[in-house]
């Protein structure tokens, strides 16, 4: 009988669940702080319909993404953050239902089907196009909103938000990500440049220009290695820095994008594991051993003498992949969404899930 339930739970992980948001476009997928459920939230970006917010969850018994909740939204949804604890609260950014050339970003808490206000950020001039929302995972109570032109860091933003601090993007700015290992670091791509900010000096304290040949769209820090960062950008190439010394990547990856990269993750607990999105539909599981750190208990000699590539490609999708997460509930647990509202969550593949762990 063991035997049995081990062969479904193998031909479930081969195969992908699906969602969809019923006839709305989708730009953001992002996990809930749930360590013991896989849940997920999910923004609509439609300019003419009413958008929603969706809350599903995975059942690994049958392999289905359920619904929980579904909730309205007052205009798009462009970005999204998730808590770092509660998991009924989150924010949301997008153009104004007002005034379509300014951003707005508000916090959220789910209430049954309803969503209650919590605050909305706002600085002396309005947001232009909001690029990210970071919530410091350290401190739930400060929050970084990156637009078009400036970088704000924000305090008090669940209760009565004010900037602390403002820096002006060199050129446009793209995405960003908090610093897991300094509390006071933030890595952003602007333009073609890779940098790094400290936000107690309002400067940049590393700086790559020219980090790709055109504009860099994603970036992510490795959770296990301090300074180790990976970006993705519209040359549809993967490159991996050390923020110390970035005269030259790592690592570099590419042949399996055809179009612009459009999200890049590193796996929160097996670091070796970095998932990516593009504009071609895809998603791409790679597997990167040569930039990961040393496993509990030392060196892993067999991994480090793997080759880096990509090990599974998940072309389930059929319109451009905007977003990418892993769950914080189940490590091999990968979700992404496509700008048709189509949400795909797959698995690492056993042979290399248990690989890693065994």
């Amino acid at each position: 009988l063991a035997q049995v339930f081990s062969c479904v739970a193998m031909a479930l992980a081969d195969r992908p669940a699906v969602y969809g948001l019923p006839q709305l476009p989708g730009r953001c997928v992002v996990a809930a702080a749930d360590h013991q459920t896989p849940r997920f939230l999910i923004g609509s970006a439609s300019v003419q319909q009413q958008n929603q917010v969706h809350v599903v969850t995975y059942q690994d018994t049958t392999n289905e993404l359920t619904v929980d909740t579904i909730a309205t939204h007052d205009g798009e949804i462009w970005s999204m953050a998730a808590h770092p604890v509660d998991t009924d609260v989150f924010a949301t950014s997008g153009p104004s239902p007002e005034d379509p050339g300014v951003h707005k970003c508000r916090l959220w808490r789910i209430d049954g089907d309803t969503l209650e206000a919590v605050s909305e950020l706002s600085a002396d001039k309005p947001f232009k196009t909001i690029r990210s929302i970071l919530w410091d995972s350290q401190n739930s109570n400060k929050m970084v909103v990156i637009d078009s032109e400036n970088i704000r860091l924000f305090d008090g933003v669940c209760s009565s938000p004010s900037p602390i601090t403002t820096i002006g993007a060199g050129t446009v700015a793209h995405c960003g990500c908090w610093d897991p290992h300094h509390a006071n670091l933030l890595t952003v791509a602007e333009g073609q440049s890779l940098k790094s900010y400290d936000l107690r000096q309002s400067k940049a304290v590393h700086d790559r220009p020219n980090a790709h040949h055109f504009a860099v769209k994603a970036v992510d820090h490795n959770p296990n290695v301090q300074y180790n960062v990976v970006t993705g950008g519209e040359d549809a190439v993967m490159k991996f820095w050390d923020l110390r010394h970035l005269e030259r990547p790592l690592q570099v990856l590419q042949g399996q994008h055809t179009h612009w990269i459009t999200s890049v993750k590193f796996n929160p607990c097996h670091d070796q594991l970095v998932a990516s999105s593009g504009t071609d539909c895809l998603v791409n599981l790679w597997h990167a051993p040569s930039v990961a750190s040393i496993p509990l208990g030392g060196v892993d000699r067999k991994a480090k003498h793997q080759p880096d590539g990509c090990v599974k490609t998940s072309a389930e999708h059929e319109d451009s992949v905007y977003a990418c997460c892993w769950s914080p509930a189940d490590a091999f647990v990968l979700v992404s969404i496509s700008y048709d509202g189509k949400i795909v969550l797959s698995h690492v593949p056993p042979d290399l899930k248990y690989s890693i762990l065994l």
